[in-house]
């Protein structure tokens, strides 16, 4: 019985210092951020009325790719999520962030509904937008 409540103390012990090492730590320096796709957007408050109409489009494509996707209309998602995804590349330019999640978007669902070749084209594409933007070797690039 004392081995074993030893043995635990040593575990928690452990387990203490090994938190306090990684508290200790010091955090990452953040990388720059990508300014590209920024310039298609205007500045914040001067919208234009043509900015204001794609953002509204866009909301009421996503609310309608959110109905669909709670039907599991898969098929019909991934024809939203194509006009999501090239209104929001007119809006935001093809190397916005937020271009880049609705290719993740799509190339999800094109691969849920057996479009395996136009998923692998997309993933192609956000890896070599990742490499160009962030670089070979960066955390986006690789994960």
């Amino acid at each position: 019985m004392r081995a074993v409540v030893s043995w635990l103390v040593t575990g928690l012990a452990c387990v203490v210092a090994w938190s306090i090492t990684l508290a200790a730590a010091a955090p990452r320096p953040k990388p720059p951020r990508p300014t590209a796709g920024k310039a298609a957007r205007p500045a914040p408050g001067k919208a234009t009325p043509a900015h204001d109409a794609e953002l509204a489009e866009l909301a009421e494509l996503d609310k309608q790719f959110t109905q669909l996707t709670i039907k599991q209309a898969s098929f019909a998602a991934a024809k939203v999520a194509r006009k999501a995804l090239a209104l929001q590349i007119k809006a935001t330019g093809p190397d916005s962030i937020e271009a880049q999640r609705r290719k993740q978007t799509l190339a999800g669902l094109l691969g849920g509904i057996g479009d395996y070749r136009g998923q692998m084209t997309l993933d192609q594409e956000l890896l070599a937008t990742a490499e160009r933007l962030h670089g070979a070797e960066s955390r986006e690039t690789l994960t």
